[in-house]
């Protein structure tokens, strides 16, 4: 096969920029990574025959992405063979904090396509309601931590995507003076939006993964041939762009995505839409939601029946988890923090009943960590982390004991099991989290020096370690080893302010804090690694009291742009930090002013 010619792209001609002339779904790959529409059509190849309808799974390829054919979806086309796209904006949704300049918001075109007409949803759905069962007081090893009247509350709210306005609480007096007018203006500021070529050219894919893997592989979607190409693409794109260290997990992927052929009617439907859903959230932060809105209810359908099981076999339960590592991934990517939690506790009852332990016995983190399952290994984990960010409590308790020597040696090994590779945090560090998350639940800020001085130990015996990557250049590797240091940094800040009572002002707070922001400073602003700061450096800035560094670390986190979309767990957390520092302006920070603002901006 061959293309007739492989002129370059209008678009890039007219911005007088070098068109790379490697085709993709959206066109050349240059316009693809800076948003852009290309003015150029894919070349059809010369035995293509149009548009193929795969008529067994009920899906149809076009040139944007596969549609999956449902009753949640419908749509028509257009008369005049465009694409009219109408915005969607939620008339409950509030501002909760500065929005993006006028210039760079999206303005309404017309695409030539063969698409369906069809609302685009731009915000992540609520996760569905249940019937409020009453609340336990107490943690066991078989129902999810939810108890007493502060957790009630989770029950009985509706769940939206938006959270509650900050600017309606700004200006009520707490514990603290009122704000100074300089500061209380420096945390007002707009967020600071990088240059598209920067964010995109620069820092998109460093390691030239997408090139190594589909360089020799033709994308045009009117090529049935190419539909497994195509979701490999698809699925490597937000790998690359929301991964800490893609290089490790890409031979998986590619095997997964080749082996999927194979897979039964409802499996291959399931690939296609996180393939689509993948792709949809890697382009922008204006994404069309609608494949995560099927992806989303098929599964939430599957949790809703197995909680109405009065038998639940563990084998129902690990099917009922598939796939729901993906729908939390993006939901974290999407989703505000109410719609994660609440997804969560939908979950609680089907997680439990999949880990292997008898409902006498607590969850082994450990052994979790070295399961191949990572359904169950991510909701583990993210349960850990929703706590360690939130200062709320686990859905559960876990045992943290090594079940085995041989257990222990391969989750302290450097490239050992456990989902480092996702967002940068090391396996020892995991544990010592879920730890001093137990202490504080058990103990409040009473532990003894004791323990003090063995998580100390703990938390500096956590190494680096860098992915291996022929293509990664020194930029990349200190970014890397700058967020594996911010969160130990961060498991400092955690003892010393959570478990051991002190504020901002203290001494070892104030060592910790400054250890960070020098190593922060040396760090260019780039998408990666301050995506992969966004969770470390919202616990590093409750221990941030000077208005420079508060200004320095605000920029860093709006230059992120899942921070500036209002509405998702990166803007609830950048309010979170804003919350805090605006009622701490004249008076030190304490670890409790995070439940304060969590529950501020969440409403729960």
């Amino acid at each position: 096969m061959s293309f007739p010619t492989n002129p370059s792209c209008g678009t890039c001609r007219s911005r007088q920029a070098t068109c790379d002339r490697t085709w993709g779904p959206a066109g050349c790959r240059r316009c693809a990574e800076e948003g852009l529409q290309c003015r150029r059509r894919i070349p059809r190849l010369k035995n293509s025959t149009g548009v193929i309808e795969l008529t067994d799974t009920g899906r149809t390829t076009h040139r944007d992405r596969v549609i999956i054919t449902s009753n949640s979806a419908t749509a028509s086309r257009s008369s005049t063979g465009t694409f009219s796209a109408r915005w969607v904006v939620p008339s409950q949704q509030k501002d909760i904090g500065p929005s993006p300049p006028a210039s760079i918001l999206p303005t309404e075109t017309s695409v030539p396509s063969t698409r369906q007409v069809t609302t685009l949803n731009r915000q992540a759905p609520t996760p569905p309601t249940e019937i409020v069962c009453s609340a336990r007081g107490s943690a066991t090893p078989v129902h999810p931590v939810i108890g007493g009247a502060t957790y009630s509350h989770i029950l009985s709210q509706p769940l939206t995507p938006v959270s509650p306005g900050l600017s309606a609480r700004t200006g009520e007096k707490s514990s603290g003076a009122e704000p100074s007018r300089m500061a209380h203006s420096q945390l007002q500021m707009k967020p600071v939006i990088r240059q598209s070529a920067e964010l995109f050219l620069h820092c998109e894919d460093p390691e030239s993964i997408q090139a190594s893997l589909l360089g020799s592989l033709s994308l045009d979607r009117e090529v049935e041939s190419n539909t497994l190409p195509f979701v490999l693409h698809s699925i490597i794109a937000g790998v690359v762009r929301f991964v800490f260290a893609p290089t490790e997990i890409l031979s998986s992927i590619r095997d997964y995505v080749f082996q999927s052929h194979s897979f039964e009617q409802e499996a291959r439907q399931r690939t296609l839409l996180i393939s689509n859903m993948s792709l949809a959230i890697s382009r922008t932060t204006d994404y069309d939601l609608t494949d995560y809105m099927i992806f989303q209810k098929q599964l939430m359908n599957g949790v809703l029946r197995a909680r109405t099981c009065n038998e639940l076999t563990r084998e129902v339960a690990l099917e009922v988890m598939k796939a729901s590592h993906e729908l939390l991934c993006a939901m974290w990517r999407v989703g505000s923090l109410t719609n994660v939690l609440h997804t969560m506790r939908l979950y609680a009852p089907i997680f439990r009943r999949a880990c292997p332990e008898s409902n006498r016995e607590l969850v082994n983190f450990p052994r979790l960590l070295i399961t191949p399952n990572i359904d169950l290994q991510y909701y583990a984990t993210l349960d850990i982390l929703q706590s360690f960010l939130t200062h709320r409590p686990m859905f559960f308790r876990y045992d943290l004991n090594f079940l085995s020597p041989q257990i222990e040696e391969l989750v302290k090994l450097d490239q050992g099991p456990g989902l480092r590779w996702l967002y940068g945090i090391p396996n020892r560090v995991m544990l010592i989290l879920a730890r001093m998350n137990t202490l504080l639940e058990d103990y409040g800020d009473f532990i003894d020096k004791e323990q003090v001085r063995e998580l100390e130990d703990d938390i500096g015996a956590c190494a680096f370690l860098l992915p291996s990557s022929i293509n990664a250049d020194p930029a990349l590797n200190m970014g890397r080893m700058m967020v594996q240091e911010s969160w130990k940094l961060a498991a400092y800040v955690y003892l010393y302010m959570g478990l051991c009572g002190a504020d901002s002002s203290d001494a070892r707070v104030i060592q910790i804090q400054k250890r960070f922001m020098r190593a922060l400073k040396g760090i260019k602003p780039l998408r990666n690694p301050d995506s992969f700061l966004v969770f470390p450096m919202t616990i590093l800035g409750i221990a941030t009291s000077t208005p420079t560094d508060r200004k320095i670390l605000l920029t860093r986190l709006w230059g992120v742009s899942e921070c500036t979309k209002s509405g998702t767990v990166g803007n609830n957390l950048v309010m979170m930090l804003r919350d805090v520092w605006l009622r701490t302006m004249q008076r030190p920070t304490i670890w409790a002013d995070l439940r304060i603002a969590y529950s501020t901006i969440t409403g729960m």
